[in-house]
Formats: C-alpha cells, sequence, structure tokens
C-alpha cells in the first residue's frame, strides 16, 4: 500500500477521488477508511468506497482545507455556517476555530468594535 493510494468518497452519490494522505488528515474519514479495508482473495489488502450519508456542497472545500491547510473566503455567511456544520462532522476542530472567528468578525456579518462604537454613539 502506497502512502499516495487512492480512496474514493462517495457522499449521496457525488464521488471525489483524493490522496489516502490527505484522508487521514481528518480523525472521522481516516477512521472510516480503516473500516473500509478488505482483505481479496489474494491476500492483499483493498479498500472499498466510503460511502457518507451528507451534502456534497460544502466537501470541496472540506478537502481543499486537507489538501493545503487553507480555506478560500470566497464564500457567503451562510456557505460558511453550513460549512462549520461539515467541518465539526469531520472532526476538523482547527477549521471550525478559524471559520467561527470568520464569521463574526468583520467582513460577513461581524462588527468590528470601530463600527460599533459608532453605532452606539449615533443611537445616544
Amino acid at each position: 500500500m502506497s502512502y499516495d493510494e487512492l480512496v474514493t468518497i462517495n457522499l449521496r452519490g457525488h464521488k471525489f477521488d483524493t490522496y489516502l494522505s490527505t484522508v487521514n488528515k481528518s480523525p472521522y474519514l481516516s477512521q472510516r477508511l480503516e473500516k473500509a479495508k478488505t482483505t481479496s482473495a489474494s491476500g492483499n489488502y483493498e479498500r472499498k468506497p466510503i460511502f457518507i450519508n451528507r451534502d456534497h456542497t460544502q466537501f470541496r472545500h472540506i478537502l481543499n482545507f486537507l489538501d493545503s491547510g487553507k480555506i478560500a473566503y470566497t464564500l457567503s455567511g451562510h456557505d460558511i455556517s453550513e460549512l462549520i456544520i461539515e467541518a465539526d462532522f469531520y472532526q476538523l476542530t482547527d477549521l471550525v476555530v478559524e471559520l467561527k472567528a470568520k464569521l463574526t468578525g468583520p467582513g460577513l456579518g461581524g462588527r468590528s468594535r470601530k463600527a460599533t462604537k459608532r453605532r452606539r454613539r449615533r443611537y445616544k
């Protein structure tokens, strides 16, 4: 078995192929992969595709984060909220923390301290 082995993840019929090294960065996916190992008649290890009963729309962002450690912030607040739920499901604590900070920080509905102070002064 090579560390660069390709694995297939099936999310309700939408298939994603990625490397084992990428999937192993998620505790949840790594655990699922371990359970998907089977032994063939010849005695070699084989992996069945993993089926996960989740929506696929945010999964590409999950894979990109696992691969690069970064997330593209071209997402709306709603998309970030969905991605937080998915990141939590895949046990990606660092991503959850980063996304929550982005969601509540300036730029996506959160207010900076200066903006909050200006608003308070205006209504006094």
